[in-house]
């Protein structure tokens, strides 16, 4: 049996290898993703909000008011882009919402998001979400202060493959997590878990000094260049003609590709040899799936379909159903659903829509809709993330997308 106390150095100096990692790391995403308003509140100008002898709570927008006055008045040089703060606000409002879906987009994603939407993706033709440590992120929506900041980086995860794409040619699946990427490490709460396991193990003394020196030097090798889950992300979806490095992780095996970023052809309607359409929620989807119904379509593939173009939502069940109600958009903080409405529909016969765990987003609202209605039934089950996700532009071509909903059955038709 090992000596505990033989191993608190080594704990020690791996207990040191993760703090340096987390300050850097923390460095990095503050240039990456900016600060939300509840982190600026502790940035000592709690005197421009409160006098010293009338504490009195302020809102938001009042906060950020007086925070602008105070870096014209108070920052070392001139505030003469007033876009690039409003932009930088808003970077950091969006992001900290710790809300994977909920993205901050700079000129070059933005286009990329912009054009997956009319029916061209590029990079390798996936897309990706966050995944947070399901109790971390709890704490941290309750309460900042109250999560583990050491468990607050996400993982990557690979949700759609888009047909055709350098991804699909490659090998890469959904589900898969991204670990690398180009050389570097893309460290999450996995590593991070991965590392302190060692550490209890050897306090108890059922690891050696060796193994807690091994892990250190690993994990040392890995943090000296990582790359930012969120940066990752933004690499593997943007660009054309470049080569990528790429590792994941399936099934607890980790496999490498070589993938080359390129156009792929994200078509609103696809007829399979077999009869089958497949369907993707981009600009025109309502018209042409009103085509492929009109002319005897019955089947209606919804698979790798990705989140989608929320607004093609109700013309493509105004095409595909009659006239009703189709359950609600429920948006926790906005108060009483908005109604699923269908105000000029069409009669059909009821047909088959294949699904799996690839269903997200649009294509999973118009599922779980006219399943509710009785009019359609669902071959596989979805990803359950009937999300409406909405794209907002703002200047010098940036932008942002927002999680403002959530589909549910609602009391309707």
């Amino acid at each position: 049996m090992n000596n505990p106390r033989r191993n608190v150095v080594p704990i020690l100096g791996l207990l040191a290898v993760v703090a340096a990692f987390v300050a850097g790391n923390e460095a990095r995403t503050r240039q990456d993703v900016g600060r939300s308003i509840s982190t600026l509140q502790n940035l000592g100008v709690r005197s421009i909000i409160a006098a010293k002898d009338d504490v009195r709570p302020v809102g938001e927008a009042e906060f950020f008011f007086q925070l602008t006055l105070l870096l014209e008045r108070e920052y070392v040089d001139p505030v003469n882009d007033e876009t690039a703060l409003a932009n930088g606000a808003i970077r950091g409002m969006v992001n900290g919402l710790l809300e994977p879906e909920s993205r901050f987009l700079d000129a070059e994603a933005f286009r990329a998001h912009e054009d997956a939407l009319h029916g061209t993706v590029e990079g390798i033709g996936i897309e990706t979400t966050l995944r947070y440590d399901a109790k971390t992120l709890e704490d941290a929506r309750e309460n900042l202060r109250k999560a583990d900041p050491l468990l607050m980086l996400p993982d990557l995860i690979v949700t759609t493959v888009f047909p055709g794409s350098p991804a699909e040619a490659a090998g890469i699946r959904a589900g898969d997590r991204v670990i690398k990427l180009d050389g570097k490490w893309v460290l999450s709460y996995e590593d991070i878990k991965a590392i302190r396991a060692v550490r209890e193990r050897a306090a108890q003394g059922k690891a050696s000094t060796e193994e807690v020196t091994e892990s250190r030097k690993e994990f040392q090798k890995r943090a000296d260049d990582a790359k930012l889950a969120v940066k990752a992300r933004d690499v593997l979806t943007t660009g054309l003609g470049k080569r990528h490095e790429l590792s994941i992780v399936r099934t607890g095996k980790q496999l490498d590709f070589q993938v080359v970023t390129a156009k792929t052809p994200r078509p609103a309607i696809h007829k399979a040899p077999d009869g089958s359409v497949r369907l993707q929620f981009v600009s025109g989807a309502a018209d042409a799936l009103r085509a492929a119904l009109d002319a005897g379509a019955t089947v209606i593939d919804l698979r790798q379909s990705g989140i989608g173009d929320p607004r093609e939502i109700v013309p493509a069940l105004s095409a595909a159903a009659p006239t009703g109600q189709y359950g609600v958009l429920a948006a926790g903080m906005a108060g009483t659903p908005r109604p699923l409405t269908v105000g000029a529909g069409t009669e059909r016969p009821p047909f088959r829509l294949i699904v799996d765990q690839t269903t997200e987003g649009a294509a999973e609202i118009f599922a779980l809709a006219l399943k509710k209605a009785g009019r359609a039934t669902l071959t596989g089950k979805t990803a359950s993330r009937p999300f409406y996700v909405e794209t907002t532009k703002l200047p010098e071509s940036k932008g942002y997308t927002l999680l403002t909903a959530r589909w549910a059955e609602g009391a309707g038709k």
